[in-house]
């Protein structure tokens, strides 16, 4: 069962803010119009074309520190997989569809510079992404009205209810006889020795009347004080 992610979600949000406003939907607009530690106009780091694959750049400024270098290659590339796996995963389940355009080439800013952090399959698998268009689905709508529950969790969570409910239902049912007996004195048994030389074994109906009587021979020795067993 899966689960999104709170960056997961501020992209899927995004996706579906632009649909609705006949905005153009891509990665560029996906990661720099949402706020976040690694997303929007103020992240510190962009990422340009240059003919062949993607190519990942950051405010030297920003990340001149030592300490500034390990977030962007550590937390930042690890953002950008994870953006990856959710895009595969919204493609291969029909959430969104994406038409691939033919990528220009352009250059960050002058005071951006350029990183060799994106492994050559990172770099193919966001130039997939980069350069194309994304179209929601109805189903990425519904994912959104549903809480972000996949409709396996969904399923799910209606068994549990069906069984829990069957459950309950089964236990009442149960108990109906038992219950309605206590009001009603059936099911009350009386077992009597007497005379030291037989069993009376009855069954008492009601409060008032006695049936079911049968006599059972046993010996002398057997003589016990009179028992009564109440219930089944």
């Amino acid at each position: 069962m899966r689960h999104f992610s709170k960056n997961e979600k501020l992209i899927i949000n995004k996706i579906l803010e632009l649909a609705k406003r006949n905005q153009t939907n891509c990665a560029y607009n996906l990661f720099f119009d949402i706020e976040g530690s690694l997303y929007g106009l103020n992240s510190g780091f962009d990422i340009r074309f240059d003919g062949k694959s993607e190519v990942l750049y950051i405010d030297s400024e920003k990340y001149r520190t030592q300490d500034g270098f390990r977030k962007v290659f550590w937390k930042y590339i690890a953002d950008f997989y994870e953006f990856v796996f959710l895009m595969n995963f919204l493609v291969e389940n029909e959430y969104i569809a994406i038409a691939e355009h033919k990528p220009s080439i352009s250059q960050a800013a002058e005071w951006y510079s350029s990183t060799d952090f994106l492994s050559d399959d990172l770099k193919e698998k966001l130039t997939k992404y980069f350069e194309c268009y994304i179209y929601p689905t109805n189903n990425l709508f519904e994912l959104k009205r549903n809480n972000f529950r996949l409709e396996e969790e969904l399923k799910q969570d209606r068994q549990f209810w069906i069984t829990t409910f069957v459950a309950i239902a089964a236990v009442i049912v149960a108990f109906i006889p038992f219950i309605t007996g206590l009001f009603t004195g059936d099911g009350i048994q009386k077992i009597k020795i007497v005379e030291g030389s037989t069993i009376v074994i009855e069954e008492k109906k009601d409060s008032e009347k006695w049936w079911n009587k049968e006599v059972l021979e046993v010996p002398d020795q057997q003589k016990q004080p009179e028992l009564v067993i109440t219930g089944n």
